[in-house]
């Protein structure tokens, strides 16, 4: 694979996910911060399903956007993922690892970022 540069933009995105505990199939809007690179959707490049979201979510208000900027530069460690893994793609109802995440593994030099 060649390497070359890429633009990442973080653009406005919402996805639809069940209300847990509804008695009826009842579905909310998750509003986010989806990444494009190259002008295209990283959730569409990469088949994400409908359920997950990026961590700029404003469901999490107890995270902030900083703290999660910093986990996906490599300057802070994704809590529940071995060293040098940021994710990607998270739960949308609850941001929990452990509902199924998109990973990928970070490398982060003074000249890229890979």
């Amino acid at each position: 694979m060649s390497k070359g540069q890429a633009t990442l933009q973080l653009e406005p995105a919402v996805c639809s996910v069940k209300a847990l505990g509804a008695p009826r199939a009842r579905h909310r809007e998750v509003h986010y911060l989806d990444f494009v690179v190259d002008g295209t959707s990283l959730r569409e490049r990469m088949r994400v399903s409908e359920g997950f979201v990026t961590a700029f979510s404003r469901e999490w208000r107890l995270r902030s956007a900083s703290e999660s900027a910093d986990e996906l530069l490599g300057q802070r460690p994704t809590e529940g993922l071995s060293a040098g893994r940021t994710a990607l793609y998270i739960c949308a109802d609850c941001g929990d690892l452990g509902c199924g995440a998109l990973t990928a593994s970070l490398h982060v030099s003074d000249a890229e970022i890979s």
